[in-house]
């Protein structure tokens, strides 16, 4: 297993996303309204900082600065900068040239995404919170979110729409790309929801393809003729993958990103070339769950989902 992920279901990434709103973001939306992105100035930028460090900064301190003299305190506070590249606003507390290398290849997995699946690029800066140590990290994740400080330690980094959240690792590191793309699919492509087996094969599939790592298919072909997965009715019911009772989260994981791979480019008709479709349907009302699922393959491919389940055997040369 590569680093972790966060073994949590959408909904406890929502509420730490709601955590953060109006903080970091509101000024944001005085700009969503005209869909105009523009680069901030420096007075601008320091202002953002400035509220960050009385508001959510303040409240992750560790324990043991917290008990410091003030001037401790402050002098922890005041390491935290902001780095702006075209797409991102990255607060951190680590060399700001090392971050401006994590900027970089955050902007370059964007382009990736954009390419993959086209979307308006008409949102304002994404947020990414890129922490020094992994101490920090998880403080931010206990003090934040809420979560319990075993759940926090899991995970090596979390997105919401609102943020992404990591501690200083290389930029192109499974989990940076992977966590990173959850961010880029809620906020951009606009997907908030559907099921955690959309969820993470959509991070599955773009994380294997942007590094490499294994194709996206790769071993779900002797999984659909042994039965070592999960029919789609139950698949698409799981809320969180990594949760899933019979603990097969990892393979969970391979097999949602086989599934959108088989989805996005499968020749088979009807499901051949719909997927755009697919996701357009998706972005809203908000839709969670496996009727919500059910609906969405109904609408776009005209199938239930056992119907799907068996064009994907096909598409793998799977007549039964």
């Amino acid at each position: 297993m590569q680093a972790p992920y966060a073994a949590l279901g959408l909904a406890a990434i929502c509420l730490a996303a709601s955590a953060l709103q109006g903080q970091d973001q509101a000024k944001d939306r005085t700009t969503e309204a005209s869909h105009i992105r523009r680069e901030l100035s420096k007075p601008e930028l320091q202002e953002r900082l400035d509220e960050l460090r009385k508001g959510m900064l303040t409240k992750m301190m560790p324990a043991n600065v917290a008990k410091k003299r003030k001037v401790e305190r402050q002098k922890w506070l005041k390491k935290f900068q902001v780095v702006q590249s075209e797409h991102y606003l990255v607060y951190t507390n680590a060399a700001s040239n090392s971050v401006k290398k994590f900027s970089k290849s955050l902007e370059e997995m964007y382009e990736f995404i954009h390419e993959l699946f086209p979307f308006k690029d008409d949102h304002d800066h994404l947020t990414a919170y890129i922490f020094r140590t992994k101490d920090d990290y998880t403080e931010f994740c206990v003090k934040i979110t809420g979560w319990p400080k075993s759940w926090a330690e899991k995970t090596a980094g979390h997105s919401g729409g609102e943020y992404y959240a990591t501690y200083y690792q290389s930029p192109t590191a499974s989990t940076v790309v992977h966590e990173s793309s959850h961010q880029v699919v809620n906020r951009c492509l606009k997907i908030p929801a559907v099921g955690s087996w959309f969820q993470e094969g959509m991070a599955v599939y773009i994380e294997k393809l942007y590094t490499g790592e294994g194709k996206p298919s790769a071993g779900m072909k002797g999984a659909l003729r042994s039965g070592q997965y999960y029919p789609l009715e139950k698949f698409c019911d799981i809320d969180s993958l990594l949760d899933d009772p019979d603990e097969n989260g990892r393979r969970s994981y391979n097999h949602a990103g086989a599934l959108i791979d088989f989805l996005a480019n499968t020749k088979l008709e009807p499901v051949a070339g719909r997927f755009p479709e697919f996701l357009t349907r998706a972005k809203s009302p908000y839709i969670y769950g496996l009727e919500s699922t059910r609906k969405l393959v109904k609408e776009t491919y005209g199938l239930s989902l056992p119907e799907l389940e068996l064009v994907w055997k096909r598409h793998y040369g799977l007549k039964k």
